[in-house]
């Protein structure tokens, strides 16, 4: 029995977080599940050391850890989230002739569960199962930004790897760039993972309107350039928000007529 009561308290306990934006004081816990101060202490410590809370070391307030989210994210993509989302993948790469990928987040990155290739000989060198950067790819960058923003500043913290001279690895550039991708709805990895390539990626949102997923095109600098990329943006976003009503959520909020790149992308003469 005694097992079984921690148990039923720390499931009380991540429910409670859930349904209070995700943040709590430990008095704050303690007072609304009228649990004892001390061994809802130790639980929540034992939570936050196996990566299922983090703590604001400035507020003292506890929040969902990036290994919750992901065992959540792993559940929804295992069950029916890439046969939801099939046909209108499909349809993406039919409108766009690009390659289109879907990603969830899981640990530091974002993995590639689906991948549809157009009918032509050159293709992207990637695979279901690899794992992408959230600060350098466009699938990792449109999850991130959808993130909360304790989750965001933990990332933060760690210095990321710099893949090419446009790679933006952290500080306050990448917050000004996540920031746009929230407010238009989309990213874009301008050679930042690869040279010679760019992405367009939405997110993909669930019920609670929590970031869930998100979906791609990718294709070589000659096919996405700065003539292009706002019709082909709005087709993405389009999909992604299409994803999301087959899920039973709202469509995502970006407004497709006015679909801009978030960052300046180099002239296609220019590159080397």
């Amino acid at each position: 029995m005694r097992g079984t009561a921690a148990i039923k308290r720390t499931l009380d306990i991540l429910e409670l977080l859930a349904s209070s934006s995700g943040e709590r004081h430990l008095s704050g816990i303690t007072r609304m599940l009228g649990l004892p101060k001390s061994s809802t202490h130790r639980m929540l410590l034992t939570l936050e050391d196996c990566g299922y809370l983090q703590r604001d070391d400035r507020t003292g307030r506890y929040y969902f850890g990036f290994k919750l989210f992901c065992l959540a994210s792993t559940a929804i993509a295992r069950t029916d989230l890439r046969i939801q989302a099939s046909a209108m993948l499909y349809k993406l790469m039919q409108d766009t002739a690009l390659t289109v990928h879907m990603a969830i987040p899981t640990g530091n990155h974002a993995l590639l569960i689906e991948k549809i290739d157009p009918p032509q000989p050159k293709r992207i060198t990637t695979y279901v199962g690899c794992a992408m950067e959230f600060h350098s790819s466009a699938l990792g960058k449109a999850l991130l930004a959808n993130f909360t923003q304790p989750v965001i500043a933990a990332f933060q913290k760690s210095p990321q790897p710099r893949y090419t001279d446009n790679t933006i690895t952290m500080g306050a550039e990448l917050r000004q760039q996540l920031a746009e991708i929230r407010r238009q709805g989309y990213a874009v990895d301008d050679e930042e993972q690869m040279v010679g390539y760019r992405c367009i990626g939405a997110p993909v949102f669930d019920l609670t309107g929590s970031v869930i997923a998100a979906i791609s095109v990718a294709g070589t600098t000659d096919q996405i350039h700065g003539g292009n990329i706002g019709a082909i943006s709005s087709q993405v976003v389009r999909c992604a928000s299409q994803i999301s009503s087959r899920l039973n959520v709202p469509p995502g909020s970006a407004d497709l007529s006015k679909a801009q790149p978030p960052i300046a992308l180099k002239p296609v003469s220019s590159l080397t």
